[in-house]
Formats: C-alpha cells, structure tokens, sequence
C-alpha cells in the first residue's frame, strides 16, 4: 500500500520490525526512528497494524504518535475493536488530532493493485480530505457516520468470510473422501448458484495443496474473536473453534489442511 502513495506524496514509513520497511525505502521512501518522529513530519499519518495491544503500542506508547506536537490527519486502517477504535477516535480529537476510521477488505492483490474496499466512519469534512489518499487504495469507498460503525461491517464481513472458506474447505475434503474428482466438484460449485470469489480463488489452492500467505490464520483467529465478542453467530463460533485447531500460521484458507487430519 505504501508503495501506491510513492508517485503522488513524499512517503516516510515505520515499521515496528525495521526489515520489513528495507523494500519500501529503496523505492524513494524514508525511514522515520518512532510514530512519534513520522508523525512531526507528516500531513498525513496512515497508520495499519495487526490488532488492539499494537494500536495502542503505536498511538500512545512513549514515542507513539500522541507524544507528536504535530497534528496531522490520522487513517486508522487498522481492523480493531469497535470499541478501541471510539476510544483512539475520542482521544485524537481530544489532543488535536483530526481522525477517520478505515478498514479495508481484501489481501495482497487487491492492496498491491489499489482495488481494496475501504469503509470509512468519521466526520465527513475530514472523510472528503483523505480521500484522495484512500482512492490510492481503492475505488469502492464506503462511508459510515459514527466511529466504530465501518469496523463492525468489517468484521461481520470477516465472519462471512470465515465461515464460506470453511464450507468450501469441509466441502473438497469430504468430496476427496467420497472417492470424488475434487476438482470436478469444485468447478460444479464454480459454475453453479454457490459459486464466489473465495471458491474460485481459494479453491485452487485447497486442491493444489499450496497456500500462500495473503491473510494468515493469526490474524483470521484475531477477527473471529473480535467478531464473535460483537455478535454472537453460532455458525462462526464453530468455525473459529476449526481454525484454533490449525498447527502452523499459514493463508487462513489453509483450514482445508487443518480438516484433512
């Protein structure tokens, strides 16, 4: 994502593992010490980490982006707690701070490609403000009024998410275990009323056995359990159970390996 805003803006990234800024900052970003020190320097602070303990790491630990005397415009494109997303939002206009909530569906592709969908909540001044930055990321923008309010369409979308891939997955394995051609299966269901984007993208990886990594089961076990302690779906609840069974941190479409054992 970083690296769609090179063209159009000065960059300057942090990451709380250095390494991971290495790619970036030889394609013209520069390298900021803390959240603090990018945020004395930026108009715009997009901040994306992986789940509550780093988003508070990152906006109030002691060189985080409070300790700034700059105020520019914080993107929280974290996906969080509802709750934990109010409490920064609260906190950021408090201090000065002008602050928009925005999470994102989709993976590496989409991010690489800038056809996220974004989902926005916050006050629609500051809304219009970012969004030439968001259309960086996606084209499909969704705007809700009240803090809290694009997380939770995100994580009951994550939920949804969840729960389609294990069918799919539980579906292919006991095809295989009917003496079925799974990929026979697969492309009936690809060609048919249950067809989606999950059955024809991950569906392939399920078969081929081959899982790279665009959304990792940690942070798919994150959601769900974000999710589930929103809104109570029982068809969810059982599948984050099949997802805790998982032995190693692969795609979150990798449940099809976990249901084979």
């Amino acid at each position: 994502m970083a690296k769609r805003l090179i063209d159009y803006y000065q960059v300057l990234v942090y990451n709380r593992t250095k390494s991971k800024t290495e790619e970036i900052v030889k394609e013209g970003a520069k390298y900021g010490d803390s959240p603090r020190r990018l945020t004395e320097e930026a108009d715009y602070v997009v901040v994306m980490v992986s789940d509550d303990p780093a988003v508070e790491a990152v906006f109030e630990g002691e060189d985080g982006i409070f300790a700034a005397d700059n105020h520019p415009i914080l993107i929280n494109m974290s996906t969080i707690t509802p709750e934990l997303s109010k409490k920064m939002a609260e906190k950021a206009i408090n201090a000065g701070f002008l602050y928009v909530e925005a999470p994102v569906s989709g993976t590496v592709g989409p991010a690489r490609d800038g056809t996220l969908t974004i989902l926005v909540a916050g006050q629609s001044d500051v809304i219009d403000q970012v969004r030439p930055v968001l259309q960086l990321f996606g084209k499909q923008i969704y705007q809700f009024n009240n803090y809290g309010d694009a997380l939770k369409v995100k994580l009951l979308v994550n939920l949804n998410l969840a729960v389609q891939t294990t069918v799919l997955a539980e579906t292919l394995v006991k095809s295989k275990e009917l003496g079925l051609n799974t990929k026979a299966v697969l492309e009936v269901i690809n060609n048919s009323a249950v067809s989606t984007i999950i059955s024809k993208v991950k569906g392939p990886n399920m078969i081929e056995d081959q899982f790279p990594t665009a959304f990792p089961y940690s942070h798919m076990i994150k959601d769900l359990t974000y999710g589930l302690d929103m809104a109570e779906i029982e068809l969810a609840e059982k599948t984050l159970e099949m997802y805790q069974r998982a032995e190693q941190d692969l795609d979150f479409s990798a449940i099809y390996k976990t249901l084979q054992k």
